[in-house]
C-alpha cells in the first residue's frame, strides 16, 4: 500500500452508511469496491473523503448494553463477569477464531440506564465476517440477558409539570 492511500486491492473496508466491501482495484482516478455482490466505482477523491476504515489489518466491535437500574447491585461485579463468560462460550462456537481480546466492563450510569461496554478486537483475517461478528456478539448478549433475567433499559420519557398544574390522573 502507498503510505498516502488507506487500502490496496483485496482489502476489506467499511464506509459511512454501513457500507462494507472488498476493494477490487485502485487507480489514481477510481477505486472499485465490491459491495453486496456489485462493483461500485468511486472517484478516488470521493473515496478518500469518506474516510474508509481498512478492516484487513484488524478491527474491533464496541457494543454498549444498557441495563435497567434494577440491576445496580450487580452491575459492576457479577454482570460483567457473567456476560464475559457467556460471550467467551458463545464466541468459541460462533466466531472466536481471530479474536485477539475481549473486554467486558461497566462503563457509565446514564439517566435511564447502567451501561456495560463490550470491546471485541479481531485479526484482519476475520474482516470478511465483519458484519456477521457484530450480529453474533449482539445475539449472544440478548441470549445472556434472557438466561439471567437481566432487563435491557429502554429510553423513558419523563414529563415534568409546573408547580400547581392540574393533573389529569
Amino acid at each position: 500500500a502507498e503510505p498516502w492511500f488507506p487500502c490496496v486491492a483485496g482489502d476489506w473496508i467499511s464506509l459511512p452508511d454501513d457500507q462494507f466491501g472488498q476493494v477490487d482495484s485502485v487507480s489514481p482516478d477510481f477505486v472499485e469496491v465490491v459491495i453486496d455482490h456489485s462493483v461500485r466505482a468511486f472517484p478516488t477523491a470521493d473515496f478518500l473523503s469518506m474516510a474508509p476504515a481498512n478492516l484487513s489489518g484488524g478491527f474491533r466491535h464496541v457494543v454498549r448494553v444498557t441495563f435497567d437500574y434494577m440491576h445496580q447491585p450487580e452491575i459492576t461485579t457479577s454482570i460483567p463477569h457473567r456476560l464475559r463468560d457467556a460471550l467467551d462460550e458463545g464466541l468459541e462456537v460462533k466466531g472466536g477464531d481471530g479474536l485477539v481480546s475481549l473486554v467486558v466492563e461497566y462503563e457509565a450510569a446514564q439517566a435511564n440506564s447502567l451501561d456495560v461496554r463490550i470491546d471485541a478486537q479481531y485479526t484482519g483475517d476475520r474482516a470478511p465476517d465483519w458484519r456477521v461478528l457484530r450480529r453474533v456478539i449482539e445475539g449472544l448478549v440478548v441470549d445472556a440477558c434472557n438466561t439471567h433475567g437481566w432487563e435491557i433499559a429502554l429510553p423513558q420519557l419523563v414529563v415534568h409539570r409546573p408547580p400547581g398544574a392540574a393533573s389529569s390522573d
